[in-house]
């Protein structure tokens, strides 16, 4: 099945994500921000340190929380926090949403737009706008980038799946069910 690839970019090493998940623990809170452009190299930096000004300032109760970001692939920002140390209230995350509304405005973006698919397709990531891929169907055994993940563990075992494996199975092809 060929797929209309809307934007698409060169597939950066693994060595960033794994060096990334290998200092989060399994119980961390994840929350997964992708982008519907890949960001320039430049943008990568200013976002990087936008965001590790960020979350070296960000508290909940005026406590501060435990917290990292990354910027991984030029397409997603991923901000975790270890909740065992302190956890996330709903203001502080109000604060990570002011964040990223502020990121969506200054580089043009939308981080909070949910219909964006990024596959893993011949060692390219592509985006997809998820009603294409309603239309036209998946391979099952496309990966594809689960941003409905929540822990640290989810990250490191469920972010980067088969189709077949998570939520967008129901729009797997009929041959490959």
């Amino acid at each position: 099945m060929f797929y209309k690839v809307y934007f698409c970019a060169s597939f950066i090493t693994m060595n960033s994500y794994q060096n990334f998940h290998s200092d989060i623990a399994d119980h961390h809170r994840v929350w997964v921000y992708q982008a519907e452009r890949f960001f320039t190299d430049a943008e990568v930096v200013e976002i990087q340190n936008r965001a590790n000004a960020f979350v070296k300032q960000w508290t909940a109760h005026e406590l501060p929380l435990s917290a990292k970001a990354m910027v991984l692939f030029n397409l997603f920002l991923v901000i975790t926090v270890d909740e065992q140390v302190h956890q996330a209230s709903g203001c502080s995350i109000d604060k990570s949403v002011a964040l990223i509304k502020q990121l969506n405005n200054d580089y043009q973006v939308d981080l909070l737009q949910r219909n964006n698919i990024a596959l893993l397709q011949d060692d390219k990531i592509q985006i997809m706008l998820l009603t294409q891929i309603m239309k036209d169907g998946v391979e099952g055994d496309a990966l594809f980038f689960n941003n409905m993940i929540q822990t640290g563990n989810q990250l490191k075992t469920q972010w980067i799946v088969k189709a077949k494996d998570a939520w967008l199975s129901r729009y797997m092809l009929a041959e490959t069910k």
